[in-house]
């Protein structure tokens, strides 16, 4: 006897009862990473698809991640998830599959997270994982506790894919073992890493070699997949983006677009006279930004199909030096260097690359503004002195008016910020030196602009240059060369 098989046409409806719709993306989402955009749902009845799970390319297993969507407005054909794709505040491309499937387990899955997460936090870290049934138990309403696990199961399962972390199976024990235990270093040659960037699946380490060299990275093993080493004399690779398809190196007189698959070359953008040190990349959903060494800074619009400048934002004289740049779905935001006061920030209109307002630091001695931040409402600026008092701030600036709206200020031996991070959801990351070593990275809530916690390298890591999100925090280290994967949860 075979076993019976519904007809074609059941198995067909069965299919679409499960499926709320599929399509591809027409048009980048916004800039927080946390929305997709297609014209074909335009037209649809008005909270369509709301509380449904929307997945990203469904079927692809190193891309897939889920979200839960809270709004769609059918005049735009946007829909709006969080958290962010992959943890990363970026536009989601044209061009993406997605799925969007019926939530009828959302809410007893998020019961589920909220008893897993109270049992953890009376438990402790990590969770003793024999007692799990008898924990949630006696969380859950009688005669509930196993299909709550099961939900938790189910819910835990999908936030690790979600966040690119390794799966090992549907033992529940082994789950939260991962998601307590899981911490790796990657290390390179002796160097120094200046830049980081995660695409969705691997992340990308630029260095400070003669040439510059971009290691690609596996970040379930944290192993070498490949590297691109640059042309003799284009040393240092200060800077990474990545725009939904490539990977921008910016080097000392280059910006080179490599192909992440191949990790070679398709093109570069040559500096003209005078214009070096390719310090800071951004992405604006449709060019590429460089921020440059140069006296006084400039700012480069970059059309990626050509590599060619497209029009070029130049400071003032006593600014020194573009240092990092930011976008907020508007306008680039460049921090610079001055030699001869404090730190600004620079809003820049992306359409005439002209300056809108300008920050300026009022802290006294903070000269340097290296590391910029984008949390979808505040722009964050880490700046750092480099005379008496040496210690490190990290500034809220409302964007509209380019003002201050609280400070971080660290403590005594956190003499500099090198690199922000913003985790798509809730916490800013800053990346220090210390002195004496080792390295710290410092969780900070943007509300009260307070840290909740300090990750603290061990003996001999110094100088965090680079961080990167990716379900993880990722830390770029430039002494020894390191990439360093901290579980988020572990910042206490």
């Amino acid at each position: 006897m075979f076993p019976f098989r519904p007809p074609p046409d059941e198995i067909l409806s069965m299919y679409n009862a499960a499926i709320g719709i599929q399509g591809v993306t027409t048009d980048a989402g916004n800039a927080f990473g946390t929305s997709i955009i297609d014209a074909g749902l335009i037209g649809i009845g008005s909270n369509s698809f709301v509380d449904m799970l929307a997945i990203l390319y469904p079927g692809q297993p190193r891309k897939v991640a889920a979200a839960v969507i809270s709004g769609f407005d059918n005049t735009s054909g946007e829909l709006t998830f969080a958290p962010a794709y992959k943890g990363i505040a970026a536009p989601i491309p044209a061009g993406v599959p997605y799925t969007c499937v019926p939530g009828a387990g959302v809410a007893i899955n998020a019961a589920a997270l909220a008893a897993i997460q109270a049992a953890l936090l009376s438990d402790g870290h990590p969770f003793p994982g024999a007692n799990i049934n008898a924990t949630i138990s006696s969380r859950a309403a009688p005669g509930a506790a196993m299909d709550l696990l099961d939900a938790a199961k189910t819910a835990i399962q999908a936030k690790i894919l979600s966040d690119g972390i390794p799966f090992a199976g549907a033992d529940i024990k082994k789950i939260l073992q991962q998601l307590t235990d899981i911490v790796a270093t990657w290390t390179g040659p002796p160097s120094g890493c200046w830049s980081l960037v995660w695409d969705g699946t691997y992340i990308y380490v630029g260095l400070e070699t003669f040439p510059a060299q971009v290691v690609k990275i596996d970040p379930t093993t944290m192993e070498t997949v490949d590297i691109w080493i640059a042309p003799l004399g284009q040393n240092n690779c200060w800077s990474l983006v990545w725009d939904g398809t490539y990977i921008y190196a910016g080097l000392t007189t280059q910006v080179v677009k490599i192909n992440p698959s191949t990790m070679a070359t398709v093109a570069t953008w040559n500096g003209g006279p005078g214009q070096t040190w390719c310090n800071a990349l951004t992405f604006d959903g449709t060019y590429i930004y460089v921020g440059l060494w140069t006296f006084p800074p400039q700012v480069v619009k970059i059309d990626r199909s050509t590599m060619t400048t497209v029009a070029t934002w130049t400071g003032v004289i006593g600014q020194s030096a573009c240092r990092a740049l930011a976008w907020d779905g508007a306008h680039i935001y460049a921090g610079l260097l001055n030699w001869l006061f404090p730190a600004q920030v620079v809003k820049i209109d992306p359409t005439t690359m002209t300056t809108v307002l300008t920050w300026n630091y009022g802290g006294g001695s903070d000269l340097d503004c290296a590391a910029l931040t984008f949390d979808g409402t505040y722009i964050y600026a880490g700046v750092s002195a480099y005379s008496s008092p040496v210690q490190t701030h990290v500034v809220k600036i409302d964007r509209s008016t380019m003002t201050t709206v609280a400070t971080w200020a660290g403590a005594s031996g956190q003499i500099s910020c090198n690199a922000l991070a913003f985790d798509g959801g809730t916490y800013i990351y800053a990346g220090l030196s210390t002195r004496p070593a080792p390295v710290q990275v410092v969780k900070i809530d943007p509300s009260t602009m307070t840290p909740t916690g300090t990750w603290t390298g061990g003996p001999g890591q110094a100088s965090c240059n680079a961080l990167t999100f990716g379900g993880y925090i990722y830390a770029g280290l430039e002494t020894p060369t390191q990439v360093v994967q901290i579980a988020s949860w572990l910042v206490k």
